[in-house]
């Protein structure tokens, strides 16, 4: 029994001392080019009316209660929502640049203020509209767990926005004359979207890939599955939740080997699974074992990383730079023509009680979808 309190101990300094490294702020942003005029795109952007029309949250739960306050576009404009699958808040227009700049104030329930901005830049074929996501975690150690997860997670909704708004945008404005389009668009006689060009770029997908991407060393790879010992859980989407539960799982793991007298093997891994319908987020904690020694139980199981085609990148450094890796995998899966399969997952090859900081190693793992993305 003490051996089990002392490995439970141990998880949870690790576990705080490790949170102290992680980054404090989260910054998730993704773009899309919209085939239609720049003042179209920002009157869209700039108020609430129609935001149910392209949400990427409205289809999650088609009977959200809206509420509209204040000016219908321009500051002050507010947005009130509530779900009992998406949650509830509140946001408000609070800065605009007109036909450049959006600025948002979130409000959700129970979590800490954020803000979303909407950047728009005209181009040749037509605006480029970035949707920017950022909050601040301040010393809430769990939050910053948490926000390890959000380029993933709000990133997806984001990409499903920005793709909602583009087929409602470029379906209502009308087709100009063809000595009128904008340069360097150039439009099938039926009417369809045009084509990317042979030379655009994309990656074949059994190609492999290596390199550097800020500093980072990253290569498009095939891995092996790695049998773990593994807890699965589910949490609400409160972040505290989210922590406790994690802990939980990692803690059912060590009682389970050490009652067998089996030692955690390393590196544990934590796999994202993502959000559940309901609104609550799951997942799976696990630590590297011999498969023929360990006797599963209702509780934790035999089970195996992802395996198969993937990005991996390996961090070296502070925890506080993290943020950066995940941007830089985005980026570079975005500049190859790459997309993201279902499962992101991460092994902790340091321990940072022991490890001096600039020379943490952290590894991270994308699913890659079989396919390469269009350009």
């Amino acid at each position: 029994m003490r051996t089990i309190l002392k490995w439970l101990l141990l998880a949870s300094v690790v576990l705080l001392a490790v949170g102290l490294f992680l980054p404090s702020q989260v910054r998730v942003e993704r773009s899309i080019i919209i085939d239609a005029p720049t003042n179209v795109v920002f009157d869209m952007v700039n108020g609430f009316t129609r935001f149910h029309e392209w949400s990427p949250w409205h289809a999650m739960d088609p009977q959200t209660q809206y509420q509209l306050e204040g000016p219908t576009s321009g500051v002050g404009a507010t947005l009130i929502w509530s779900s009992e699958v998406t949650g509830s808040g509140r946001q408000t227009v609070v800065e605009v640049e007109a036909n450049r700049v959006v600025e948002v104030s979130l409000l959700f329930d129970g979590e800490a203020p954020a803000t979303a901005t909407y950047l728009l830049v005209p181009r040749d074929s037509g605006t480029e509209l970035t949707w920017v996501f950022e909050t601040t975690f301040g010393y809430d150690l769990f939050a910053r767990y948490f926000g390890l997860l959000f380029d993933r997670l709000i990133g997806a909704d984001y990409e499903n926005g920005l793709a909602n708004l583009k087929v409602l945008l470029e379906r209502e404005v009308p087709d100009l004359p063809p000595d009128e389009q904008p340069a360097g668009v150039d439009k099938p006689s039926d009417g369809s979207s045009p084509a990317p060009a042979a030379d655009s770029g994309a990656v074949p997908a059994d190609a492999h890939h290596t390199g550097v991407v800020s500093d980072i060393d990253m290569e498009v790879t095939e891995v092996e599955p790695i049998s773990i010992a593994m807890a699965s859980g589910i949490a609400t989407v409160n972040s505290e939740d989210v922590a406790v539960e994690l802990s939980r799982a990692y803690q059912k793991i060590a009682t389970h080997l050490l009652s067998q007298g089996l030692k955690m093997g390393s590196p544990p891994v934590s796999i994202t699974r993502g959000w559940i319908r309901s609104g609550e987020y799951s997942f799976d904690a696990g630590v590297p074992v011999n498969p023929d020694r360990m006797k599963p139980s209702s509780e934790v199981k035999l089970g195996s990383t992802p395996g198969g085609r993937v990005l991996k990148a390996t961090h070296v450094g502070s925890y506080e730079s993290l943020s950066e890796t995940y941007q830089a995998m985005f980026n570079y899966m975005s500049d190859q023509g790459l997309i993201a399969g279902e499962f992101a997952w991460e092994a902790y090859v340091d321990d940072p009680a022991s490890t001096p900081v600039d020379q943490l190693q952290t590894i991270i793992y994308y699913q890659l979808a079989q396919e390469a993305a269009a350009p």
